[in-house]
C-alpha cells in the first residue's frame, strides 16, 4: 500500500529469511497467494462502490472455496474478514462498509464448507493441532527464546500499529489474526511477515527529512553493501535449487 518500487525491492529480500526460516513440515504455498488476494478484495469492499463491493463479496466466497480444496488454511479467511467487519462496524463513518464485510465473512464461511469435509473442516484443524503439537514444530507456540521468531513477531506488531494508524482495516485485520495465530502456532509466522512487508515498505517509502538526508549521504555505501549482501544470499541459495 503506497510502497515505492525501491523500498519494496529491498523489503521482500530482506524479509525472505523470515519467510523461509520458519520450520514447516507441510508448507502451504497457496496461503501465500490467497491471503494477499483476500486482503485486496477486502480493501475493494472498504473503498469501492456498491457494484465493486458485490463482486468482491462473491469473489471472496469463490476464493475460499478454491483455497479450502487445496489446503484447510482457508479457514483463515473467516476470522480475517470477520475482524475487518468488526473494525468497520465499530465506527459510524465506516459502518456501511462493515456490513458488506460481514457479508464477505458469510461468503467466506460458505466457501470453506464447500469441500468433501463439509462442516467437518471446522474441527479438523483443531484435531490436527492436538495430534501434532508435541511432534511437529510448526504447531508449537511462539518461543521468545528464538531470535528469528522474536524478529518476526516484532515486525508483525509494528506493521499492525502502522496499518491501524493508516486506518487500513483489511490489512490491520489480517495482521491481527495472523499475529494471534503466530503466538498460538508458529506455522502462521510466514503469513504474518508476508502481510507486514508491504506495510513496512510503504512506511519506509516516506521517511522524514532527517532520515532521507542521511540515506542520501550514504547512498554509495548502501548500494555496495546491499549488492554484496544479495550476492552472498544468492551464493548460499543457489545450491539449494539444484
Amino acid at each position: 500500500p503506497g510502497a515505492a518500487p525501491a523500498a519494496a525491492a529491498v523489503a521482500l529480500p530482506a524479509a525472505s529469511p523470515l519467510l523461509i526460516g520458519c520450520p514447516t513440515a507441510r508448507p502451504p504455498p497457496i496461503g501465500y497467494l490467497a491471503l494477499p488476494v483476500l486482503i485486496l478484495l477486502l480493501r475493494t469492499i472498504t473503498r469501492g462502490r456498491a457494484r465493486g463491493r458485490l463482486g468482491a463479496v462473491a469473489s471472496i466466497g469463490v476464493l475460499s472455496m478454491l483455497w479450502v480444496n487445496l489446503h484447510s488454511g482457508a479457514l483463515l479467511a473467516v476470522p480475517v474478514a470477520g475482524a475487518c467487519a468488526a473494525v468497520l462496524l465499530a465506527r459510524r463513518a465506516t459502518r456501511a462498509s462493515g456490513w458488506w464485510c460481514l457479508g464477505a465473512t458469510a461468503t467466506a464461511l460458505a466457501g470453506t464448507l464447500a469441500s468433501p469435509y463439509g462442516t467437518g473442516i471446522l474441527t479438523q484443524a483443531e484435531h490436527v493441532r492436538a495430534a501434532s503439537a508435541g511432534l511437529i514444530i510448526e504447531w508449537q507456540h511462539l518461543s521468545l527464546a528464538s531470535p528469528l521468531q522474536d524478529l518476526s513477531l516484532a515486525l508483525g506488531l509494528i506493521a499492525l500499529v502502522l496499518a491501524a494508524l493508516r486506518r487500513d482495516a483489511a490489512v490491520a485485520a489480517a495482521l491481527a489474526v495472523t499475529t494471534v495465530g503466530t503466538v498460538l502456532a508458529i506455522r502462521f509466522a510466514p503469513l504474518m511477515v508476508l502481510t507486514a512487508v508491504p506495510v513496512l515498505a510503504a512506511r519506509a517509502s516516506h521517511p522524514g527529512p532527517a532520515t532521507l538526508g542521511y540515506v542520501r549521504s550514504r547512498r554509495v555505501m548502501f548500494c555496495r553493501t546491499g549488492a554484496a549482501g544479495f550476492a552472498a544470499f544468492a551464493l548460499v541459495a543457489v545450491p539449494s535449487l539444484t
